[in-house]
Parts: C-alpha cells; structure tokens; sequence
C-alpha cells in the first residue's frame, strides 16, 4: 500500500480528484488530498510540501487554471509541490487537460498573466516526462488507474490483484450506447446522437417461471365457491411460493434480477433479454452511482462478467473461467487471467456472471453440453450469482431446474411501458426541424390494437419510433418490419446532408437500396442454409461474405472477378457504417444488426425465388414449408414470407392446407403452425375457415385434458393466439361454441381458463369489456386474473374499470389476484383516487406478504409525501401476517416498508417525528423495528438520530420479549456504516460495555456483511486479540474470516489463536482456517504444538479430524505417534474423520442454529456453560462443512489404507479394531489395494467386515 499525494487546483477540478481519490482507494493505496485539511485552494503549504516530501508516488493535474500564489511570490502552491516531488526525486505521474477537451469556460483562467504562467508550468511539465492527456473526469480516472497499475508493476513486479475497477471503466465504455447505431439519429446541430443506453432503458415486467396458462389452485370443482385453508394462503403469501407463470406476480425486472442465486430469463425475439443484461452490467460498472441507483438484488455492486454464448461457442477456450479472462483482456484491454477470475468467483456475492443467448447455441448437442457447464460452473462457484436469457422457442427448463434455476418470463411492454419509453427515445433521436413527437407516437398507439400488440415488443417499438419521425405507422408486422428497412437502407448521409448519392458510394455504378436489398437477401439466405452445428445463426465470416458481395457484383453488374472482389471491401464498410444494418460482431465476423432483420431479409428472398419459378407451388409447399416448418430457425422466416405472399395476392391457402396435413406425432403442432400462417394473412369469413377453427378449437380441448409440460403450454400458446386473431374475422359455429362452453365447466382450472381466452377473443370490443367486468367474480382465480389483464390491455384509465379492479383489491380472498388488480390499478390508473380508498380498507385486514410489500411500494411510488398514504403504510407495518416463511419473509417485508418509507416520506420535514411516534407507540416487534430500520437507513449521519435508534434497541422495556432479531440488527448496523462517523460510532458500541451484552454480540455479528472493508478488518482483528469476553472474541473471529479477502496475509494471527486461546471453540476455528492457508511446514509446527496440549475430548477429537485433512508426509507419523495415547472416543473420532469423504465428517448442524445463530445464543443469554460452547464448536463445523469442497477417493493420500491396517491389527480395542477395518471396506469400495490389505488381514473383526461385503453397511456414527 503506497501513500499517493494528489496535486491540482482545487475549484476547478473537484469531481476529477474525487474519481481520482476513489480510483486510488479501490487499488488500496491510500490518497493524500487537501480535502483531508481543507477544502480551499489557500491551504498550509508546510503541511503540502511535507505530505509531498512524505508519499511514495506525486500524481499532478493540471486543467484550465493556475491556482492560489502564496504571499507575495508569482508559484502557485500546485507547481511548488511539483517542484518539491522533482527535487525530492518522487516517482511522477502528470495529466494535463488535452486541448480537444470540452470544458467549462467559468473553470478556465482568465487572467492574463495567470495563463502565461500556466502555459510555462505545462510546457515544463511535458518537457520533464511524457505527460498524459485528459478529456474529462472519466477519462482522468482511468489514465490515472492504468498508470499507477504501470508503476506497480516497475516498482516490484506484478501486484498479483487483478485492476477490476480499470475493467469496470472500460467495460462502461463498451456497452454505454445503445447498439443499433441506425437508431441514433441527428439532434439539433449535432452529429448522429449517442444514446446511453441506462437513459432509455424501461425495465420490462416479469413473471415468476416459464410461460402457461393455468397455475393450481386450492379450488378444484366447477361451480364451487372458492375455498380457500389456511394452508392454501400460506402457501400462497410465502414469497416465491407460486411457479407457473401465471400465478407469479407481476413484477418490475430491476426488482427480481439476480434475488435468486440461479436464474433464466426467458422471452420472445426483441423482448429486450439482452438490453436488460446490459443495463445493469451499466449500472454495477458505472462508478458515479450510488448503492440507491443500483439494481434492488445488485447494491453490493458485484463485478459482472458478461458472456455472450454466441461467441462462446466459437472460442478455443474450454471453459467459461478461461473464456471470461481472455475475453477481459481481448475485448477491454485489462490484463487478467484465470486465477484472478476464479479467486474473484470463489469470493461470496463478489461477482454476477451473465449468460447471454443460450437460444442462440443452435446445435442440440453443443447446448446440451453448455447447460452442462452452467450446472458444474454453479456447482463450483456457489458464491457468485448466475443469469442466463434464452428465446422460449426451443428452451427446456428441466435440466437447470434440477440444480435451483429459478425461472422468469419476461413480459411485454403495456401502455404504462410505452408511455416511459417514447418521450426518452424521442430526447435524443430528433431531427431538425421534425412535427412528429412523443405524444402523437403514443397516441397513435394508444388508438390502434393491433399498434399497441406490436409495440409490446421492445424491438419493435424502437422500430416504430424511428419510423413514426418520417412515416405513419402500418399495423402489419410484415409491412412494419418492411418500412423499418427501408430507414435501415436510407442512406443518412444522403438525407442530412443532401449530397449525391454517387458521393456517397462512389463506385461509378449506382446501388439504390432496392439493390442493396437484394445483396442482404443473398446473405441472409447464406447465414440460414450454412449455420454450422452449435454456431451462431445471425453471423458470417468476412471472406464469405466478400464473395457474396462479389458475386453479385458480378451477377448484377457484369464485373470481372478481380474489380468486384475490389469494390467488396468498400460495399462492406458501405453497408456497415452509413446504412447501419450489417454490424461486426466479433473479430472478422459480421452479422445483422438483430437477427430479426436477418429473418425479414430470407423470408424476401424465398418469395423473389418463389417469382422467379413462376409460381411453382410444388416447390414452395414441399421443399420450403414442408421441409422447415418443424425447424425453429425457420419458423419466422416462413410466417413472414407467407404474408409477403399474401401481400402480392398469391393464393396461400393451397400451402396452408399443406401445412395442415403433415403428418407428425403427438400434439398436432402442424395444425398450430398452419393456424399462425393464417392469422398472419387473414381469412374469410367462408366454410373452410369455419372448419378450420372448429379444428382448431378441438386440439385445444384435447390438449387442455393433457398433463402439463412445456410441449403442452408451448401448442397452447400458439392455437389461442391464433384463434384470437381468426375469431374476428370467422363466423364460430354452434359446435365450436358447444366445445368452449364445454371447457369453461370442465373440472381442470386450466380449461376454465382457456375457455376464458377462448369467449373473449369472440366478443366485440364493448361486449368484451362487459364479460371481463362479469369474470371478476368468476370461482376461478385463473379466469379473474385473465379479466383484470384483459381490461387493463384494452381499456387502459377508464374510471368505470377503476372502480371495479378497486373492489377486487378491496375483497378478493386470493393474494395473487389482489396483487394482479393492484399492479394493473398502479400501471393504467396511478393517480386514481379509487385506488387509495380501497387501500385504506385492505390495509386493516392484509396478511399475504407479498401483497403488503406491494402496496408499500406503490404508495411511496404514487402518493409520495401524502400523509393519508405515510399513515397506510405504518398500518401496514403492523398487520398480522401468517406465511410457510415466517422468518424469511419478515424481513423481506421489513426491507420493503423501510424502503418505501424512505423512498415517499423522507423529504417531509416532519417524518423523522413521525417515525419515533410510531415506533415508541408500537405493540409489536415488527412495526416498532421498520420504523427503526427507516430510521437508520434514513439519516445514519445524524448523530443524535443514531444514539437515539441504538438507544432503543437497548431500552429495558424491550429487553423482556422477543423484540431485538439478528435481522433487525443486521439492517440497523448495515445502514450505520455506510457513514464513516457512524461507523466508528458503531465499532466503539461494540466494544462499550455498557451496553448489553447480547446487543454487542448482535451488533459485531452484523457487521459480517462488510466485506472487504479494511478498517472493519483491523478493528475486528484487534477484538481478537484483546476481548476479554469469549463470545464476543468468537463472534470476532467468525465474523472476520467471512469479512476478510486476505486471510493467508494473517496466518501468524490465526496460529496465535489457535494455540494460546483460552477458548475450545476459537481454538478450533483459528486451527481450521490456518491449515487451509498455510505451508506444509507451518501447519506441521502448529499441528504438534496443538496436539501436544491435554484438552477436553470433544476438542481432540476435532483437531485430529483437521489435522487428517491434510495431505503431507507429516501427518501419518503424528497420527501413528499420537493414536494408541488418545482415549478410545478420540480414536474412534480420528478414524472417523479420516475415511469419511470430506464435507461429511461432520455431521451437519441443525438448520435453525446457523440461520438464526445469534438469536440461539441469546435464547441461551450467553451463559458461559457446556451448551454455549457446544453451539459454538457446532457453529464451527458447520463452517467447515460449508467451506468443504468434496473430496475424490484418488484423492486419499496412499498412507491412509496403511494406518488403519496398522490400528486394525494393534489397537487394544475391539471397538477401534472394528472401526478400523469397516475403514478399510469404505475406502476399498473405490480402491483394490485397500480391498487386498482387507483381504490379508487375519483379526475377528476383519473377519466380520470380509462376510458382510457384498452388502456393506457401515456402523451408527461412522459415516
């Protein structure tokens, strides 16, 4: 750690030196600034030429100004101290503001004599070492990192700690824009805009597993009234408690990414799966953000590794560890290499690792193969966080379900989404001059159904907006993508500037977009027909794609070979950086800009191909449709060409009959597929389109009579979306009707609800609206949610849907439908008044956690400084909750209300007063410890707020009931040490003994979630060395290991410990961490001395368990010279530990002392008797199991067969004998010499274990 004195003018450049300061502290080097003795440019300057003279490294920036003169001299402090660092032969780094730089005219000099001075200290600063350029406080920060990192590595060599934060930068850097630089239009007078992409992002709501139509439900008879046990609203209030999608709530992504440790997001092409990634790899990497600003999951700020499985796949490296260090490296410039990777993996909640595409990994068996590596890499680094996205075409969730993935669909944008998106999007893409805005767009939208379903995609709505700038909108989706590349191919240079087109391109030929068109359809069709087994579909080499582009040139053109290959490359970059719709996508790879353009562009070059055949239904219907119906990379392209079919007026029924009467197995999905082929072209109202239908309706009963499966829920998705389509134009027949009302009473709630669906998409738009507000009171939950989508979709802000979604939160007995009417009434009517009434009247009676969080959340979101809405959520706080999860979900619940207190209330001046008001007045452990907890969070820099919160926790009145939780605590301290003043506030309290003693404990057990702070680090450090109280200094230890990056930096620490402490349990834990981390040598020396010392048995056995782990020449001589000393329970526990597999020597804890250990040493008050001790040591082993990596039987040292041979046959008890040998049958299940060394033994015991092999069963308490 080196001291690094920063040297500046002050005024000017206060952000650059606090990115400096923070750059230099992240690197753990310590900054000497002048804001640590004052912020001013008149500072002492004794006390600046002596931390000058005093610091290992000088960093001088200089910008626009001269700075402060002392007295009567003409040398700036700044240049003295440079002056001082040149005499004193300092190690120099030097910044100087580029003269390309925008900077502020109020932070440059004015003054004539002050600039000549500042041009002379520039020029003899560049003329004393090479000095660095900056353009702005960003770019300052990361020059000044990468330089420090240079001079590290000249003073010593590698510093052996990966520069994250150099990678955090420039991962920012590489993903801040929004990809599509098509969509980048010109703003005002400037250039084609950047648009950040954080600033546009909208969060996309999502549902909790994959997608489906019904959930179970507690009713199960048709016509019954719905009741609900107590079990069932457990079950469903339990936080995660529902799996289908559709009994999930709904809920905002940045709220749900990265809760779970394992997680797939699933969702349609251009949902924004991958935006939503990259947000918040933005977010974690953007070092102006605060915890606040941060994802709710993600406010540790771990480092994101993004892996994007396209490139994956097409990358020599052979594992995820060693792609993700040289993709580091490759793509952002920073050194790492896989053993920083993987130490920042081992780490807990260090680092979220992000999966990107695994619908893009096409073959069957490379994705099987990459599924397999996402289970093992999870396995391996159960510390870190996992997100994987995927298409849901194609994806099965069973394979990642089996190891905890948590699934999510990701839903579609509503008319609340759109409405945040287009006034963002139309910020920065605007043209000069343009009447088109954000208001008219939505409008638009608001107006047309079939406008507002397109615009539920992300993708496509982007589209739109670019678009709805030059055009109107049309409601195809064909016909949309075709006006979408139309603006692809414009060519922009042409239509900003209104040069010639021949300017543009000047080839001496004239290439139009309709030719350009054509270029793109053949190299569409390429990426389709020679996607390579697990490769990536929407990408294609540079060499092929030059002699695509050749050979057309010389189709088209008449070029010779050689002039066309040469005009290829230009054509290339043509295409690519003014047209925008070919991008590079990895070296010497290119790709379309979305692989939606890709399917848009082969659907256009089937129906030209169809043309030029004249027609030849032969070839379309068998060796188009009928060859790649079934293929998922071709589903797409074919839905598009039969519209553009239809769009030219070619009769498509004859390849929809076609469709139709292929022959496959199982579900009827050709009837499906030939049913989207139809709702994209429309029918008539005729005979054939009536049969169809009732066909259709009639798979969609059988299919509904299946068991559920993601094949089922996949065919079902298809036919009703179809059918809502058809049913519009389609006369149903009384038949067809007879089989949906035939659904709606069928026993399986999965039929009520596609009857639902089915009944609705037959209705007009008014009688729609009524039968929905009539399903509200439907027995079915399933049906009732479906009416509150369906009325929130079509009738967004109608007061007379207000009132009666209102009512269902009011009184409906399911929390899911509770929370689906609150979170349609929060999307389409915020302000509505109706909203807050019915609150006010739940808010008495609520027990579904997920609900009161909901609500919480809403009103601080809606109502925000309304006290009427402050007062709910204090009520809200005391409501009687019953779940399977109480413990869990309490505190969810206390996260939440103290959030959302802050989040709507803090700005009332009064709020702190109503806060105490609530908490001293409160009956209950959970209202009094929310307003604590907002208290806390709230304002941790406020001294007498602090002492006030502490003070309450330790008040005598509270003492006598179950009131103080580690939780509490836990959040209470959390929020106290983000304040550098409280956090020292807190470290003292902990050592105050004043205070009680069970709050101290509770108090340093919180501060387990600081890792890697050091000055926690030495404070804690020192509490183990001085802490007369055994508890607290094991409280001390534990909490230091898990708080401690570098425990190997302290082994002389944790061997001190283990010898000298008076206390079994510390004892223990020093010896347990000190052999993980020390040398052969060291643990030999440690081990004898441990050993050596007459304690209690229980310890014994356990430290000759420690010891037996580890693999070293010396452990057998000790074992074998200690052994036949120890009294029969020590040896019986040796061998024990020996042959078991690791991570199974100890028997597990039971569950409730490790996740609520310190409430189970309070409920003992800490009395210093065998019980604590024994929770303690158990709270050890638990550790140690948990830290245990498992062992492979090869991995047994070759001495082990040899000592228990030796303590079969010379032991003096029978009972060790016996142990001894059932040893050797354990091993000797995966090791013949150990089954021959059985095998040779002539003792009783032996001979016992030899007639019970075949069906060996070890001993009670062996294994």
């Amino acid at each position: 750690m080196a001291n690094v004195y920063i040297s500046s003018t002050f005024q000017d450049l206060q952000e650059a030196r606090r990115q400096v300061s923070q750059t230099i502290r992240r690197m753990k080097h310590t900054d000497v600034a002048m804001e640590y003795y004052g912020a001013e440019d008149v500072r002492p300057l004794d006390k600046c030429l002596a931390d000058v003279a005093a610091c290992d490294l000088y960093v001088c920036i200089v910008a626009g100004r001269y700075g402060f003169v002392p007295g009567d001299g003409e040398v700036s402090i700044t240049e003295l101290e440079y002056l001082k660092a040149v005499e004193l032969g300092k190690p120099r780094l030097l910044f100087l503001l580029s003269e390309d730089a925008r900077w502020p005219m109020s932070r440059l000099e004015l003054n004539a004599e002050a600039m000549g001075r500042l041009a002379a200290f520039r020029t003899r600063l560049q003329h004393d070492r090479i000095a660095d350029e900056f353009l702005d406080e960003l770019d300052l920060s990361k020059k000044v990192g990468e330089a420090i990192y240079r001079w590290e590595r000249e003073q010593g060599g590698t510093r052996g700690v990966a520069d994250w934060e150099a990678y955090r930068r420039a991962m920012f850097d590489a993903h801040r824009w929004v990809r599509l630089a098509v969509i980048a239009g010109a703003k005002q007078d400037r250039s084609f805009a950047e648009i950040p992409l954080t600033d546009v992002f909208v969060p996309q709501p999502v549902q909790g597993g994959s997608p489906e139509y019904e959930v179970t439900c507690p009713q199960d008879e048709p016509g019954e009234p719905p009741e609900e046990t107590e079990a069932d609203e457990a079950a469903e209030m339990s936080l995660g408690a529902a799996t289908g999608a559709s009994g999930a709530p709904v809920e905002q992504i940045q709220d749900v990414l990265a809760r779970e440790r394992r997680q797939v997001f699933l969702g349609a092409p251009g949902s924004g799966k991958s935006t939503l990634l990259l947000d918040a790899v933005l977010r974690l990497c953007d070092t102006g953000r605060g915890p606040d600003q941060l994802p709710a999951n993600l406010r540790h700020a771990p480092l994101p590794f993004l892996v994007e499985l396209r490139q994956y796949v097409l990358d020599p490296a052979t594992n995820f560890v060693d792609y993700i260090a040289a993709n580091v490296g490759r793509r952002y410039g920073v050194r790492v290499d896989a053993e920083d990777v993987r130490a920042v993996l081992d780490e807990r909640d260090r680092v979220v690792v992000m999966f990107d595409g695994l619908d893009e990994v096409f073959d069957p068996r490379t994705q099987t193969e990459v599924i397999e590596e996402f289970r093992q890499f999870s396995r391996t680094y159960g510390g870190c966080r996992v997100v994987v996205t995927s298409r849901i075409a194609g994806y099965s969730a069973l394979e990642l379900e089996r190891d905890d993935f948590r699934h999510y669909t990701v839903l579609g944008f509503g008319m609340p989404e759109v409405r945040e998106f287009v006034p963002k999007w139309y910020t920065y893409y605007t043209w000069q001059g343009d009447e088109r805005d954000a208001q008219g767009l939505t409008r638009r939208i608001s107006e047309s159904p079939r406008l507002l379903e397109l615009a539920g995609n992300p993708l496509l709505l982007t589209m739109m907006a670019v678009i709805y700038k030059h055009h109107d909108l049309p409601e195809k989706r064909m016909q949309l993508y075709k006006r979408c590349t139309e603006v692809l191919l414009e060519d922009w240079e042409v239509k900003r500037k209104k040069i010639a087109r021949d300017e543009s391109l000047p080839l001496g030929f004239p290439m139009v977009a309709e030719q350009k068109a054509e270029l793109l359809q053949q190299v569409s069709m390429y990426m389709l027909e020679h996607q390579r087994a697990g490769s990536e579909l929407n990408a294609i080499a540079r060499e092929p794609l030059l002699t695509i582009i050749a050979a057309y040139l010389q189709s088209e053109y008449h070029k010779s070979p050689g002039e066309a290959r040469a005009v290829a490359s230009e054509i290339l970059d043509h295409l690519r950086e003014r047209t925008y719709v070919i991008a590079e996508v990895g070296e010497q790879r290119f790709g379309f800009v979305h692989r939606t353009f890709m399917e848009y562009y082969a659907a256009l070059h089937c129906k030209a191909e169809f043309n030029r055949r004249e027609a030849d239904y032969d070839w379309l219907t068998r060796e188009l449709f009928g060859a790649h119906w079934r293929k998922s990379e071709w589903r797409e392209v074919l839905l598009l060409l039969i519209a553009m079919l239809k769009e030219q007026e070619s009769p498509v029924r004859k390849v929809i009959e076609h469709v139709r009467g292929e022959e496959v197995s199982g579900l009827p999905l050709q009837l499906t597929f030939a049913a989207r082929c139809l709702a994209e072209v429309g029918t008539n109202d005729d005979a054939w389109s009536r049969q169809f239908v009732h066909d259709l309706v009639e798979s969609v009963r059988a299919a509904a009579r299946q068991s559920e499966s993601h094949a089922v829920t996949a065919f079902l998705d298809d036919a009703l979306g179809s059918f809502s389509v058809l049913a519009s134009t389609v006369t149903v027949r009384k038949t067809t009707r007879k089989i949906i009302d035939d659904l709606e009473g069928a026993k399986p709630l999965r039929g009520r609800m596609i009857a639902f669906q089915l009944q609705l998409a037959l209705r007009s738009k008014e009688e729609r609206r009524e039968f929905a507000l009539a399903s509200l009171k439907d027995p079915a939950e399933p049906v009732r949610r479906g009416a509150i989508a369906a009325l929130e979709r079509e009738w967004p802000g109608r007061e007379d849907v207000a009132a009666p979604l209102a009512d269902v939160l009011r009184s409906d007995r399911i929390s899911r439908v509770r929370m689906s009417a609150l979170q349609a009434l929060d999307r389409s009517w915020p302000e509505s008044t109706v909203v807050l009434d019915a609150l006010e009247t739940r808010a008495r009676v609520e027990t579904a956690y997920t609900v009161i969080i909901e609500m919480a959340q809403y009103l601080a979101r809606r109502w925000s400084g309304n006290r009427r809405a402050l007062e709910l959520v204090l009520r809200l706080s005391g409501a009687g909750l019953r779940g399977r999860n109480p413990r869990e979900d309490g505190e969810a619940v206390q996260d939440a209300l103290a959030d959302a207190l802050l989040e709507g209330w803090r700005h009332r001046e009064d709020c702190r007063t109503i806060l105490r008001g609530h908490e001293t007045g409160a009956e209950f452990m959970r209202p009094a410890g929310v307003a604590l907890v907002a208290l806390a969070r709230g304002w941790p820099g406020d001294a007498e707020n602090r002492q006030w919160v502490y003070r309450r926790l330790s008040d005598e009145h509270v003492t006598g009931w179950p009131y103080i939780t580690d939780s509490l605590v836990r959040n209470i301290v959390a929020a106290l040490v983000r304040d550098v003043e409280a956090k020292s506030w807190v470290l003292w309290k902990c050592e105050d003994v004043t205070v009680p003693a069970y709050l101290r404990r509770l108090t340093m057990a919180a501060l387990r979630s600081q890792y890697g702070d050091e000055e926690i680090v030495e404070w804690l450090e020192g509490r183990i060395e001085v802490e007369p109280d055994a508890g607290l200094r094991f409280e001390a230890m534990l909490v230091w290991q898990a708080v401690h990056p570098h425990t190997k930096g302290r082994k002389s620490l944790l061997a001190e410990r283990a010898i000298h402490d008076d206390e079994a349990a510390i004892r223990y834990l020093a010896m347990m961490l000190f052999l993980e981390v020390a040398e052969r040598g060291e643990q030999q020396r440690v081990a004898q001395l441990m050993v050596s010392r007459k304690k209690n048995i229980s310890i014994r056995q356990r430290l000759f368990g420690l010891i037996s782990e580890c693999d070293a020449p010396w452990v057998r001589p000790l074992l074998v010279k200690k052994f036949t000393g120890e009294e029969t329970v020590v040896r019986m526990g040796i061998l024990r530990h020996l042959v078991a597999p690791r991570g199974q020597r100890i028997p597990p804890t039971p569950e409730f002392l490790w996740a609520e250990p310190w409430r189970s040493l309070w409920l003992f008050d800490w009395t210093y008797d065998f019980d604590a001790e024994d929770i303690m040591l158990r709270r050890v082993e638990e550790l140690y199991r948990r830290r245990a990596t498992g062992r492979a039987s090869e991995d047994y040292p070759d001495w082990v067969p040899d000592f228990l041979v030796y303590v079969a046959t010379q032991d003096p008890s029978g009972i060790v004998r016996s142990l001894a040998a059932n040893g050797l049958a354990a091993v000797g299940e995966r090791s013949n010499r150990a089954w021959e060394m059985l095998n040779d033994l002539r003792t009783e015991e032996a001979e016992v274990v030899r007639q019970k092999r075949d069906d060996y069963d070890p001993p009670e308490g062996y294994l």
